[in-house]
């Protein structure tokens, strides 16, 4: 029988840590709101404008499209000054953009595509900025044995945030109409100013310099990109968020439209189909930790993607009536089976990377996640128009299914359990080559199944999990 870990009860509880629930609470009323302009303002694209299949991608490609332009060099940057400060400029600027919808709808009546392109680009390049310094951030408030707890918590209040937020925007709609639901989420940004501002533990400035060289961006962004690469288990994790996002953005793009078009679901159908979907989340959430302790750290990032990720391909065979059921369904398991991908993915990253590193390999891995999602949306555009809405969805789903092949014939599956940190005290190449040559050392087949064993290449200490909403960001 395993002999417990002594420290295992002497972990300091977040719920003491009043820094990280100001964050927690910010960033879950944040989400929800835009959780509920998410699901208004494609319906309003296609109810109010009677967008084509083509222009329903664009919209989708344009929220997206900043990562492409800026994701790369959004780690050098955020490097230069105080991420808290950052991140409250960023939720302020996505608050404004969003008004700009209610607040024409006040003037004129009628929010033309452009200018729905145009907020979608706005909240878009804020959100690189954010996600990369929110990345980076909760580190500096808890501990690493805490990440666990600290990315758990997080993920799932945002899939309960995402799975009452349709039925939220159903309400909201009824009662306050398009507008005040859109305000509302621009209040949900300006509760996360305010639950940023109440945060006093100190933020560290990674790079005194607040203007770098142009040659000093790219020496710094090639250092985060060289990271990665050279790592086999983050380079595994950006090939599956590449190839996962590229589908999922088609499937996402071709969603209410199919919903609307093909199975004649009404507005509530569409509501309960996103809820249900979330709920997923919400279970995954639930039982990323448990199942890390269970079959290990490592195998709760990949087994998942496969145990339930198939749901996803149940989409296509849904028919009008209560067919929209096993798009909620398929939506769900995907949603969890994310969920619990990412909760090793990002706090493996979180405490494997040099702290003068971090925000730089967060810029990369999610720019290169990113990228794939304009391409995404467009082609999700294209084989709607082309081949028609369920071809398109099929497509999608299946490409969805299949990315988890990247993490399956990886070394993640030779380990039970995630590497632990390493020595803070080496510098980030050292770093580099002793995670590569560990990981790649691991054998297939071994004493994997007991941790605690000393003979073991990894050790159990550390259990990394996480989860960053429902975008593969690796």
């Amino acid at each position: 029988m395993d002999t417990p870990r002594p420290d295992a009860d002497r972990r300091p509880s977040l719920w003491r840590n009043r820094a990280f629930l100001f964050l927690w609470g910010g960033q879950s009323v944040s989400v929800l709101g835009s959780t509920v302009s998410g699901i208004i303002i494609p319906l309003y694209a296609v109810l109010a404008l009677h967008v084509s299949t083509f222009e329903m991608g664009l919209l989708a490609a344009a929220g997206s499209t900043p990562y492409m332009l800026v994701g790369l060099i959004a780690g050098s940057v955020v490097d230069r000054y105080p991420r808290r400060l950052l991140m409250f400029w960023c939720d302020l600027g996505r608050a404004l953009a969003l008004a700009s919808i209610p607040l024409t709808m006040l003037l004129s009546g009628t929010p033309t595509v452009g200018q729905l392109l145009v907020v979608a680009l706005v909240v878009g390049l804020m959100t690189v900025f954010f996600d990369v310094a929110y990345g980076s951030y909760l580190p500096t408030l808890v501990e690493n044995e805490q990440l666990i707890d600290g990315n758990g918590k997080l993920s799932t209040t945002e899939s309960v945030a995402e799975s009452v937020g349709p039925g939220l925007a159903g309400v909201l709609i009824t009662v306050l109409g398009r507008a005040g639901a859109i305000l509302f989420d621009v209040a949900t940004y300006v509760l996360s100013c305010l639950s940023l501002a109440l945060i006093k533990t100190p933020d560290e400035v990674i790079e005194k310099r607040a203007v770098p060289r142009p040659r000093q961006i790219a020496r710094e962004v090639a250092e985060g990109a060289s990271y990665v690469a050279r790592n086999p288990i983050l380079r595994r994790l950006a090939q599956f968020a590449v190839t996962a996002n590229l589908f999922c953005a088609a499937y996402g793009s071709l969603e209410i439209i199919f919903l609307n078009r093909d199975l004649h679901a009404q507005a509530w159908m569409i509501g309960a189909a996103a809820a249900i979907g979330s709920t997923g989340g919400v279970l995954g959430g639930l039982a990323a930790a448990p199942l890390g302790r269970r079959i290990g750290t490592a195998r709760a990032v990949w087994l998942p993607l496969f145990a339930v990720g198939w749901l996803v391909l149940l989409i296509p065979l849904a028919q009008p009536g209560w067919g929209f059921l096993l798009v909620g369904l398929g939506t769900g398991g995907n949603t969890a089976s994310i969920v619990m991908y990412g909760a090793g993915g990002a706090s493996y990253r979180q405490a494997n990377c040099p702290p003068n590193l971090l925000s730089r390999v967060t810029s990369s891995q999610r720019w290169l996640a990113w990228c794939s999602m304009p391409a995404g949306a467009l082609l999700g555009g294209v084989l709607g128009s082309v081949a028609g809405l369920r071809a398109g969805i099929s497509i999608a789903v299946v490409g969805c299914f299949l990315a988890g092949l990247w993490i399956f014939f990886s070394p993640l599956r030779g380990l039970r359990d995630l590497p632990p940190a390493p020595d803070s005290t080496k510098s980030a190449g050292e770093t580099v080559e002793e995670v590569s040559e560990l990981t790649l050392a691991v054998p297939v087949q071994g004493n994997t199944d007991h941790p605690d064993d000393p003979s073991d290449t990894f050790s159990n200490e550390i259990f990394v999990a996480s989860g960053s909403g429902h975008e593969f960001s690796g």
